[in-house]
Parts: C-alpha cells; structure tokens; sequence
C-alpha cells in the first residue's frame, strides 16, 4: 500500500524539526510502515533540505515542492501556483500512490485536484476546524468565507472527513451539505507509557503551547502575580517578547523556550499540575499527553476540553469568570491523595481512548476500506 501525505500547506519538515514536533508528527507513518508495510510519501512545502529529516526513516519519502517550483515568497502568487502542484506529482514526477491524506484541512483543494486528476480516494483529515478558528480569532469577513467554503467543497469531494472532537464533528453535520457517512471522528493519538509513573513530582504549574492570543497567558501572568505560585512555561509564538515584558517584575513565572516533543513528554513527567487557560481549543495534544504523563489537567471549561475531562475524576475543569483559580491550585496542591488519584484516572482515560497503539489499527482501517472501495 502507498500512502501519499499533504502536510500543512506552508509547512516543511524543516518546520517540525526547528518546532521540535518532527519526531511526533512522523511517529504515526513510521510505526504504521513497520506493522503494515505502508510506504508513505509526505507532500512537503519546503526545499531539497527536508530530504535530510528522512534518513532514519525507511517506510517514509519526501517531495519537496521547492525542489521542483521557485519559491516566490509572496504568499498569493504562491497559493495560485500551488494548482500547479498536483500535476507535478501526477505528470513529472509521475507518483504511484493508492491513497491521498491531508495532515490538516489547509492546502486541501491541492489534494482535491490531484483527487480528480489520478481517480484516487481522498482522506482529509483535520485537527481543528479552520472556520471556527477564524470566527475565534476574528479574522476578516472574506478570509472566514473562504475558510467555510474550503470545509465545504472538502466535504464534498473527499471519501472520508475526519475531526477530532465531538464538538466539531457536531457543528459540520448541522452546518454543511455532504453525504453524512463520509465524517469520521478520530480523536488524537499521544504516546502513553506501559505503566502509570509514581515519581515525585514538582509543586511548579507547567504549561506548554503556543505563545498566541489564544492561549491567555497574560490572564495567568496577573493570576499569578502576587501568589506563591510557580509557572514554567514551554513554547514560543509571536506573543514571547511582549509576555516576557509582562512578566518582567513577576519572579514566580519561568519562560523555558521551546524544547523537541521527546524531551517534552518526560517534562510533563516531572509535574504535578498542568495548567491550561485557551479560549479555545481542538482536540488538545497538550492536554493529552499531560494526562497520559499522570499530571492533574486544569483548563478552561470549554466545549472541547469537556469532551477530553471528566471534571472532579481525571482533571479539574474551571471558569475563568469566576476567579478562582489560584484557590482551585493551591487546594489541589494541599490534597496529595485526591492528586493522585486524579492523575491515576487520567492516564487510565487516555491509555484507553487515545493511545497511539489503540489508533493504529482504525486508521490502517480507514486506509484499507477506502482503497477497497
């Protein structure tokens, strides 16, 4: 079986690497190459560097559309010559492959072109939903109706659409015109240790993500402010400089950079609480692999983080509205038996629903039913 991949429109494996998400984002394709003899082609948007990513990995290609196209750095001229793309691979390159997959929804009218072009299945897949974001985010009028028309042709012409939580896979079925057997939910996948970890671990509040709007931080810099509380805080965004800057006069609040996923997963090994304050959300890694490391989640309640925590029973959900925050930390902290017991109910929860050995088989499944077809 051939598998051809389309990452991220805009993104290179040299974009993982340098966000220490390489060794994550490949996991899946490696360890499915192995158990099911797939060969994987990733669809890539940097230059002939990203081959060097693959060295390690015998089951996994790379095109690098750079390679092939001059990369103009002028955003629009370079989405209108992506059409070119799928003739690349269909006539130059001359691709064999049995399947296409994106890795999100944006950059998905490429994968829909060469869909029409090599009569092949489509499998798009998506962690969040990219018009919702933009709603969130405020994003320009013609940017969400592009976003929403993309969702909808995507609908339209793929074999399978598959999100990630409950929420979005409810919103599509109301809000889109499709056949309703083409969506899927799958929930995301994280690594999780044989056994639950009994280590002691640090009364410092951890959190990891994205330094946007998104995530509050600056809600947690006043939080913490004027408390005996301690924060690390892992990961880089284009908010770094100005919450730096917030947070110069505060001693109780670590900015620790950006690390690799490796390293990250036996970080969250080494704490108690994982704290998480976004205004919205996916179907959040972060939060599930905190779970699976035995930390006590605490986010915002939220509708997507409901699906993900069972509040009071593997992680405690909190409004922001209510002020409480640091009271809701420091009585968990004082509690070590009802920490634990937390901890212990949230690794259980995700080494049952979300581990990656669970996910294997249901999207080697999804692969072969729609190849069969």
């Amino acid at each position: 079986m051939n598998v051809l991949i389309f990452l991220t429109y805009g993104i290179s494996l040299k974009n993982w690497h340098e966000s220490g998400l390489l060794s994550r984002e490949l996991e899946l394709y490696n360890v499915m190459s192995k158990k099911y003899n797939i060969e994987f082609t990733l669809v890539s948007y940097g230059d002939i560097q990203d081959r060097k990513f693959l060295t390690e990995f015998d089951g996994i290609n790379v095109i690098p559309v750079y390679e092939y196209l001059k990369k103009r750095n002028l955003k629009y001229i370079d989405i209108l010559k992506s059409t070119y793309i799928p003739f690349l691979i269909k006539f130059k390159i001359k691709l064999k492959f049995d399947l296409i997959k994106t890795n999100q929804l944006w950059g998905a009218w490429i994968a829909i072109a060469l869909k029409l072009i090599s009569f092949k299945p489509l499998f798009i897949r998506t962690g969040y939903d990219i018009y919702k974001f933009s709603v969130n985010e405020r994003k320009p009028i013609y940017k969400r109706y592009f976003y929403y028309l993309l969702t909808q042709v995507g609908l339209i012409f793929c074999n399978l659409y598959s999100v990630t939580s409950k929420n979005d896979f409810d919103f599509i079925k109301k809000h889109y015109l499709f056949r309703k057997s083409k969506l899927a939910l799958r929930p995301n996948w994280v690594k999780v240790d044989e056994q639950f970890s009994e280590k002691a671990r640090k009364n410092n509040i951890l959190m990891v993500g994205r330094l946007e709007k998104q995530k509050n931080i600056d809600f947690v810099i006043e939080k913490v402010r004027n408390s005996d509380l301690f924060i690390d805080i892992y990961g880089e965004g284009s908010l770094s400089e100005q919450l730096k800057k917030e947070a110069f006069d505060v001693n109780n609040i670590s900015f620790m950079g950006r690390v690799d996923n490796s390293e990250l997963l036996e970080t969250y090994k080494q704490y108690k609480i994982y704290l998480s304050v976004s205004d919205y959300e996916g179907n959040s890694k972060t939060i599930l692999e905190a779970m699976a490391a035995g930390c006590v989640v605490i986010a915002n309640n939220i509708p997507n983080n409901i699906e993900i925590i069972d509040n009071n029973i593997n992680g405690i959900l909190f409004e922001k509205e209510k002020d409480n925050l640091i009271e809701i930390i420091k009585n968990l902290l004082s509690k070590p038996e009802q920490c634990h017991n937390i901890s212990l109910n949230a690794f259980r929860k995700i080494e049952r629903n979300n581990s990656l050995k669970n996910f294997l088989d249901k999207e080697y499944n999804d692969y072969s039913n729609l190849i069969n077809y």
